[in-house]
């Protein structure tokens, strides 16, 4: 997958991540992280053999007709021009194609992040949390989760 990207010039070290760190490291704020990391290794593992082997032959197929390609490319541009709706199908999608998969990748993991979010509020600190577009999208979006608990989320979108 990574040379998936790279090959449509997508590179980690030009991703919103990577230019959040150096922006927290240049300006001395504190990254703190919403998981571990083996909850992250957690998600990503599948959960039996069978699951194993159905991703496998997926992503095999996925990267062989091209499918990939035009999935890193749809979600990258969804990313750049602020497509909400195509951020949502790509959500609805992966947890109708995949559902196990996204109840690991972004339902549980949102729980966890919707927990120490709230946590962290709860200590009176000021937070500023980046996370990935899907992580808004869907059943258990951080923005519904943090509804839940009391907080106002308010949609405020980014100029193009």
């Amino acid at each position: 997958l990574n040379a998936q990207a790279q090959r449509e010039a997508l590179f980690w070290g030009y991703s919103p991540d990577a230019r959040l760190a150096q922006i927290a490291k240049r300006t001395s704020k504190p990254i703190v992280p919403l998981e571990t990391l083996a909850h992250q290794v957690t998600a990503l593992v599948p959960a039996s053999q069978a699951e194993f082997d159905n991703a496998f032959d997926s992503t095999l197929d996925a990267v062989e007709s091209g499918k990939i390609q035009t999935e890193l490319v749809q979600l990258n541009k969804a990313w750049q021009q602020n497509d909400w709706q195509a951020i949502v199908k790509l959500e609805q999608e992966m947890t109708t194609h995949q559902p196990a998969f996204a109840i690991r990748l972004l339902d549980q993991r949102n729980v966890l992040m919707a927990d120490r979010i709230d946590v962290m509020h709860q200590d009176g600190k000021r937070v500023f949390v980046a996370v990935g577009a899907m992580h808004m999208a869907g059943k258990t979006a951080l923005p519904k989760l943090l509804q839940a608990k009391g907080y106002a989320v308010a949609y405020i979108p980014l100029r193009n």
